[in-house]
């Protein structure tokens, strides 16, 4: 299951009041750094607000401020998650983790917790 940046992109609205992180610095706790998306999404359908992590032009991570249930949500991006998409209720929505390496446990650092 996955989902690219550019489909994501086209069908929801970046959030004009957060600071977006194009090309961002990643460290993760092995001590390995990458640059990848950190992108703010404002409400749409599906949700009130999203962070999403785009690595290598597909959403590896997505974090989903919602009242829907996760059902509505697979519907409501047109996908269907699989058994390798990891996702986890929170108390305002969902993680939704395609790519593993961008779980937050980790990650050390994000591009916003950079000087």
């Amino acid at each position: 299951t996955e989902i690219t940046f550019a489909e994501f992109d086209k069908k929801y609205t970046k959030d004009s009041q957060e600071k977006q992180w194009p090309v961002g610095l990643f460290e993760f706790k092995n001590g390995t750094k990458i640059n990848a998306d950190l992108l703010f999404y404002s409400a749409s359908d599906i949700f009130d607000y999203a962070s999403v992590i785009v690595y290598e032009g597909k959403i590896a991570h997505m974090q989903l401020e919602t009242v829907n249930s996760i059902d509505e949500i697979e519907k409501g991006l047109g996908i269907s998650f699989s058994d390798d998409v990891i996702v986890d209720p929170n108390r305002v929505g969902f993680d939704i983790i395609f790519n593993e390496k961008f779980k937050d446990e980790n990650i050390a650092r994000f591009p916003n917790e950079w000087n």
